[in-house]
């Protein structure tokens, strides 16, 4: 996707505390009333819209980062995980403590 996104000149805006302002968008709109996009912005709005039908939410990560999250996987849980790694306590303890081994699958 991001590979796709580098082909387009885009202008994607971030909206503090908005999560999927431009998939929402897209939802709310068919596709017959983007036709005003130029033609390069117009095929990766239909590869937007298209990741929104299949309940796939792209988040700003900040920075340079995009997370793609499925939308039956809590946002809140995918913060969380995010951001452990930023907060120096929690650091420590993850740092410290015996890792278990890792199962093939997640209980979520």
């Amino acid at each position: 996707m991001l590979e796709l996104m580098k082909e387009y000149d885009a202008d994607i805006l971030y909206n503090i505390g908005k999560v999927n302002v431009v998939v929402d968008a897209l939802n709310r709109r068919s596709m017959g009333s983007l036709s005003y996009l130029q033609l390069e912005k117009s095929e990766i709005a239909c590869e937007i819209h298209h990741l929104a039908n299949l309940g796939i939410r792209l988040l700003d990560s900040g920075g340079t980062r995009v997370t793609i999250q499925d939308m039956e996987t809590s946002s809140l849980v995918t913060e969380v995980k995010e951001r452990q790694y930023e907060d120096h306590v929690i650091a420590h303890y993850r740092d410290t403590t015996p890792q278990k081994e890792k199962t093939p699958f997640d209980i979520t």
